[in-house]
């Protein structure tokens, strides 16, 4: 149904349910966007300040058909679809040649073609005749300084840079800005659960050492910066890969890791 001109902006996250898909349902909404939470299932609820603001919806982003099935419902609450954040992650640890065509095609149906699935639905659907709007992805490191036993991971978030580019041309006709938050390691249940289990080779002192600023992310600063990406404050800003890694990437120098 539509809403009033000043009705507030409205969100899909896709992949709210934990981490850095949560800390960002949890600033929009604190924002005033309207947030569209979706993933295949929901855990933790969200803070009570921004409760009245995140609806919680169950999609399967890797399908085509739930993607178009969201956001008519999206439609058919709000009215609008002014942004979307792809969060959604798939990931595998082991040797590159253990990994099988099935576990190949599983990584890269949620970090690739779930964010083209579900940013062509949006476009499509509500953003290319509704005068614009905003994609931000969520890309790695990893995609351009590879990582061990993360073959199909750091391939899949190196298309991921390479889709944002291509989406941001095709659509600036229609003031479609594309854009993709790049991070390294982030305080992320996922991630230090990852580091102190010795399956990655490493633990969370040895990524402390190799990071500059001495510290891994804190979800709300990932957060902050896609506010910042599909905000109103940077509408020049399309087809860009904003990195933040705490100069993670600006350093070459030897270490262990």
């Amino acid at each position: 149904m539509p809403q009033p001109a000043t009705a507030p902006p409205v969100v899909i996250v896709a992949g709210g349910t934990g981490g850095i898909g949560s800390a960002v349902c949890e600033r929009l909404a604190g924002s005033g966007w309207q947030v569209v939470s979706a993933a295949r299932g929901h855990t933790a609820a969200p803070s009570p300040q921004v409760a009245g603001r995140i609806h919680r919806q169950t999609c399967d982003v890797t399908s085509e058909d739930e993607c178009r099935a969201l956001v008519r419902s999206v439609l058919s609450n709000f009215g609008r679809v002014d942004a979307v954040v792809y969060a959604a992650i798939g990931y595998h640890q082991g040797s590159p040649e253990e990994h099988d065509s099935a576990t190949i095609t599983e990584v890269f149906a949620a970090n690739v073609f779930g964010a083209h699935l579900l940013s062509s639905a949006c476009f499509v659907m509500a953003m290319k005749d509704a005068g614009g709007g905003s994609i931000c992805f969520l890309g790695s490191t990893a995609g351009s300084l590879a990582l061990p036993g993360r073959a199909a991971y750091c391939a899949s978030k190196a298309a991921l840079s390479g889709l944002t580019r291509a989406l941001a041309i095709d659509w600036a006709y229609a003031n479609v800005r594309v854009n993709c938050v790049t991070t390294a390691y982030v305080a992320t249940e996922l991630e230090t659960t990852g580091a102190e289990s010795g399956e990655w080779g490493h633990d969370l002192a040895d990524v402390r050492r190799r990071v500059p600023l001495g510290r891994m992310a804190e979800p709300d600063e990932i957060a902050a910066a896609v506010a910042w990406v599909i905000g109103a404050e940077s509408p020049y800003v399309s087809g860009s890969e904003l990195v933040i890694d705490g100069a993670w990437s600006a350093w070459s120098g030897f270490g262990a890791l």
